[in-house]
This record gives structure tokens, sequence and C-alpha cells, in this order.
């Protein structure tokens, strides 16, 4: 049966708990767990809805999901069940049973945090040994025929470091590169003068196609937070827009439900222990900035743009941070190249 809104893609913030105390944490993770997180089986539970609403893939995320008692557990029941999964990670420790895993029930990859060269990457990270123990543990993941890709968060400390993360990559033989902008959520609210300015995110933009260029046997990606561009310029394909309650979700670790989980700023559709995921999802009334999408509800150059039905506003999650409403993106690949765009971020 065809269903109106297919899930595809969920993020699953495992845990809150983290053992670094970054610099730009959209989520301001702490080391201790809140009480109130969610069980390994009321996970599974949420994992088995999905199920039944035609996952595709689940990825485990945190804070630091290696830290989730338990995370084993979650990645072989989601593996049971058929479902692609994957995990985003900083990369510090993994202990030997749980590599064991993943050698056995092997991931899509595991995405390493990489904010820049060893000085640089340590600063942002707060821990004097991460940039050592992410290239250790990269090492390890490709030994053992892992899948492992790295994750950079770019902002005014780091994004004139992405050539010398280019050579990391080309180094350690690394298949994939996602390069995403810091938004002000979580920790990085309180640092909201290290966002990119319109200058420096156009100087970005070019940098990541030039590398794209120079490295393609590489899958670089701009993420999402960089809006529309066309196919082969930041990323492969083209971007359709954001994909928040349409075809991906997220839920945080106290059972919060999101179109993606970096809309911490804003209301969660509901919570999993008042109503059932499948509930929740299948609600039309919800998730409604993409549900209900109404063109007057974008900036006025989006109204203009010729590329407003595929792009409609942008990324959301940035949106609601930067300007508290959705449809409102502030950074825009297509805004860089096109005369009359915003000045200034």
């Amino acid at each position: 049966m065809r269903r109106k809104y297919p899930l595809k893609v969920a993020v699953l913030e495992t845990t809150n708990r983290c053992n670094f105390n970054c610099l730009i944490c959209g989520s301001d993770s702490q080391n201790r767990a809140n009480p109130n997180e969610l069980s390994v089986q009321e996970w599974c539970s949420v994992i088995d809805e999905m199920y039944d609403l035609g996952i595709e893939k689940v990825f485990f995320s945190g804070g630091e999901p290696t830290l989730k008692h338990g995370i084993g557990n979650m990645i072989e029941f989601t593996a049971d069940l058929d479902i692609k999964w994957g995990m985003v990670s900083n990369g510090l420790y993994f202990a030997p049973d749980l590599l064991n895993l993943f050698q056995e029930r092997k991931p899509v990859a595991i995405g390493l945090s990489v904010d820049g060269p060893l000085e640089v990457h340590n600063v942002l990270r707060r821990h004097t040994n991460s940039f050592q123990m992410v290239a250790e543990n990269i090492q390890e993941l490709q030994k053992r025929d892992i899948p492992c890709s790295i994750i950079t968060t770019i902002h005014k400390l780091n994004y004139g470091e992405l050539f010398k993360i280019a050579e990391f990559v080309l180094k350690n033989k690394i298949y994939g590169w996602q390069i995403q902008l810091a938004m002000p959520f979580g920790r990085m609210k309180q640092n909201q003068e290290l966002l990119l300015s319109e200058k420096e995110f156009r100087e970005a933009c070019l940098v990541v196609e030039r590398i794209r260029k120079i490295l393609p046997e590489v899958n670089i990606a701009a993420a999402d937070c960089f809006a529309w561009a066309p196919a082969n310029t930041i990323r492969d394909g083209r971007w359709e827009g954001c994909s928040a309650g349409l075809e991906s979700v997220g839920v945080d670790a106290l059972g919060n439900v999101r179109g993606c989980l970096s809309m911490t700023e804003c209301k969660p559709e509901g919570n999993i222990r008042q109503r059932s995921f499948t509930d929740i999802w299948q609600d039309e009334k919800l998730f409604s900035y993409n549900r209900c999408f109404d063109l007057k509800n974008t900036s006025p150059f989006c109204q203009a743009c010729s590329k407003v039905m595929m792009c409609k506003g942008g990324c959301n999650s940035q949106s609601y941070s930067m300007t508290g409403q959705f449809q409102q993106g502030v950074y825009c690949w297509h805004k860089t190249r096109t005369k009359g765009g915003k000045k200034g971020v």
C-alpha cells in the first residue's frame, strides 16, 4: 500500500550523555544521562513501529550513542528487522564487543566528527586527544572493513581548514564526507558570533565545489543547511527540499518526536510515551510546516526565486533557530549566486 508520507529515514538520539564538551555542540550534551531517557525496550518498540511503517534506514545518534547502555541490543534488534542502520559518533572510543558487532552487523556507515587538523579539532572538541583517537579508530574500522565517513561542522574558527581536512580524507582513504553548518541551537546558541557571515558562507560553498572536483572518488556532500544547488556542485544529487515530516523524522532521548533532531527550538509534534509513534507520524495535521507548505510563508527573496517549489525556503531547523519561523532559510547556495541576495547573516 502506498503511504501518503513514506517514512524512509529516522535519526534517534539514543542518549543526551556525551564524554565531550564541544564548543559547537548542537545538543548542549553533558557527561550524565537524564534519568528520564527512553529505555532500550522503549527504543526497540519505536523501531518496531517504524518497521511497520516501512522505514528504510535508522541512524543512532546522541549525545554519544556508544555511551547508551544497551546500544548493542538496539543495533541487533534493528539489523534483525533488515533495517539498514548507521551511527554518528565522536569516535573517542569503541569497546571491543561493539567493534565486533559492527563487523557482524555491517552498518551503512559509522560517521565520525572531524572538525579540522589536530590543533583546531582538539580545541573545538575541548579534548586533548580527540583527533588522535578519531584517526586511530578510523584505521581500526577500516581494518575490520566497517564503512566509515566523517562529518565536519563549519563556522568562523574552521571554515578555512577545509583543504587540510581534505588532505586527511585523502590520506586515510575515507569514502564519505558530509560538510554542515554550525547553527544557533544547543551550546552553539551561546556562541552565535561564530556563525558564518554571508561572505564566509559563499567562500565555503566555493571551497566545497573545488574539493569535490579535486577528490571525485570521495562522496563529498554539503548538508541540507546549504539549501538548493544544482546536481554535482556541492552534492551529487539535486536537493529536493527539507524532508522533515515527509520522509524523515527525529526522536530525542526523552521520546519527543520532531521532523528533524535539530529542531530543538520549536515544540515537538508529540511524545511516544503519550501517543504511539505511528499515531504521531500518521496525523496529517502535524509537521505542518512541510505537509501544508504555503508559498506565502517563505521570505520575499524565496517567493521571487525560481527554485522555491523545490527548495521551499531551505533548511527548517536552520530557519527556525535563526528567525523563529519556518521556511525562512538564511544560508542558501543559490542566493550566493543571485544578484539581490540578502547581505549579511
